[in-house]
């Protein structure tokens, strides 16, 4: 072991028995941030800010929010903010510039190599201590749910350069679902497909069979996007066949890491793939439409013509709205299926829980300020700050739950979001700014329509489906890592030209295109020039380094 990996281990692991005996110890020692107690004598420390700015928060410096943050911590807050289409190239020049804010703060502000970068070149402060010292709801809260919490996000030196907003959102860690419409297998008297054979039954009796009832040849059994939520057709349908996170194309099985896209396996789902489409079951314009087309084509006005699509969530492709057919009721989350050599997989999503692909925060290393920074950071992770960060006032836009509102599980709820005005700016949040704590435990505590099919109910449609999805997830899958700096800039090629030819490839053999049996091994042949061998070491690497933490 390296010199660097002991020092490395060594702070890591003295950070976090530092963490748990101040935890054991009290629930508040002594450093607390005290409200209207800047400790610089009594008058307002300025604080710098950049941040990206959202419309729906109103001017950042009227903001009921930031008001409400000056007062606590008796700060003046200056902003210097970026809208999401400027917010990148405004970061670059700024991390460029040499004059920093005291606080970086955005929901996706840096990569993990960025993090990583910055902190080496000194720009971004080590927070071990910080966290140490005035981080109560980190260790009391956080790290209660997360214990990995700060080892996720932790560089290679053995120094947190940043910390994420935290949204564990449950239905969108298996978010690659397929939806198809129930009413038309109930039409044709067909049960819910539970193998990629029953898939193509169904889809082949929705072309042929009128199960929409209006005597036109109207159909289009599945359709999709590659410009929507996990809207591509292969999401869903190569999980049967193999491992397919639709993204890097890797897959860890026993802690090895394996490229997935040369596999005999991605080779039977795209031969199934390609089938479908040959039969017309599968719509060529999967492949050019955007999500408003597909929008479309799901509300199609004169009668309902989709039978299934892969989406996220099924209002990115059908309206829930009261009027009309209320065809939202039509349509049902299809399980994963299995496939012909019994593969049975659902995608995982990594970015949603504590190990995020990017920070929400940084401090900057020469800050006067680190103090008061940390100690905002800290309360915005608490379950207050996050309510008002993230929802607003209470009374306003949340409340106290009612007698009988119940939860996603059916349990007495804690928290209820009030209903506003279609358009309303709610000027009284950070929504998406920075750091905050919406754990598992706190999403599922809100109270949700009890009626799956309701208008309303899309939450526990949502929650319920993903109970069919979450046993079929891989226990190892790759998520965000620290890569060695030295070979960041290699992995960033190697991943663009390889994902680039994967999916150029992909619609090419299902739209036969190229030919799956004579032009294979020629595919394959183009991966290895474009050096997979070396793409799989990397992200090994950095895999391994992971578990030894």
């Amino acid at each position: 072991m390296t010199s660097k990996k002991r020092l490395w281990k060594t702070v890591l692991l003295s950070t976090l028995m530092s963490m748990i005996l101040l935890t054991a110890c009290s629930s508040n020692n002594g450093n607390s941030p005290n409200e209207g107690d800047s400790g610089n004598g009594g008058k307002p420390a300025t604080i710098k800010i950049f941040t990206q700015a959202y419309a729906t928060s109103g001017d950042l410096k009227d903001n009921t929010f930031t008001k409400f943050i000056e007062q606590k911590f008796n700060v003046k807050i200056e902003w210097n903010s970026a809208t999401a289409d400027t917010f990148e190239e405004k970061k670059k020049l700024l991390m460029a510039s040499g004059d920093y804010p005291d606080i970086f703060m955005a929901e996706k502000l840096f990569t993990k190599q960025e993090q990583f970068l910055y902190g080496q070149q000194g720009i971004l402060a080590p927070l071990n201590d910080l966290i140490e010292q005035y981080g109560s709801n980190i260790k009391e809260a956080v790290m209660k749910e997360y214990p990995d919490f700060l080892q996720a996000n932790t560089a290679p030196d053995g120094n947190i350069y940043g910390l994420p907003a935290i949204n564990d959102c449950y239905h969108c860690q298996y978010s690659q679902k397929m939806w198809i419409n129930t009413k038309w297998l109930d039409n044709l008297g067909l049960a819910m497909p539970t193998t990629t054979d029953e898939f193509y039954e169904a889809m082949k009796a929705f072309k042929e069979k009128d199960p929409n009832g209006n005597g036109i040849a109207d159909e289009i059994p599945l359709s999709g996007t590659e410009k929507g939520w996990h809207g591509n057709v292969d999401g869903f349908l190569m999980n049967a066949f193999i491992y397919n996170d639709s993204e890097g194309y890797l897959a860890v099985n026993d802690g090895k890491v394996e490229f997935v896209a040369n596999k005999e396996g991605w080779k039977q789902g795209l031969i199934y793939l390609n089938k479908l489409y040959k039969e017309g079951l599968l719509d060529s314009s999967s492949f050019t439409q955007d999500s408003n087309a597909l929008l479309a084509l799901g509300n199609n006005a004169a009668a309902p013509v989709l039978g299934a699509f892969p989406f996220g969530y099924p209002a990115g492709v059908i309206d829930f709205v009261d009027t009309g057919d209320q065809r939202y009721k039509d349509y049902a989350v299809v399980p994963p299926l299995k496939g012909p050599d019994g593969v049975q997989l659902t995608m995982i999503d990594g970015n949603y829980g504590p190990n995020k692909a990017t920070s929400s925060f940084g401090i900057y290393a020469k800050s006067p300020n680190k103090e008061i920074a940390m100690q905002i950071a800290d309360y915005l992770y608490s379950e207050e700050g996050t309510l008002r960060a993230d929802y607003g006032e209470e009374g306003v836009h949340w409340k106290q739950a009612a007698e009988g509102e119940l939860d996603f599980e059916g349990r007495p709820a804690r928290y209820e979001e009030i209903a506003q005005a279609e358009g309303t700016t709610n000027q009284s949040v950070w929504q998406g700014m920075g750091p905050t704590f919406r754990s598992k435990t706190f999403r599922e505590t809100m109270a949700v329509d009890q009626d799956p099919l309701a208008k309303d109910g899309m939450e526990l449609k949502l929650y319920q489906a993903t109970k069919q999805y979450e046993p079929f997830a891989p226990k190892e899958y790759m998520t965000n890592l620290f890569i060695n700096p030295d070979q960041i800039n290699s992995l960033v090629q190697l991943k663009t030209n390889i994902t680039r030819y994967v999916k150029e490839s992909l619609v090419q053999f299902i739209m036969s295109t190229k030919d799956i049996e004579t032009e294979w091994d020629a595919y394959v042949k183009q991966l290895d020039k474009l050096d997979v061998a070396m793409y799989e070491q990397i992200n090994q690497e950095a895999y391994a380094l992971k578990a030894k933490k």
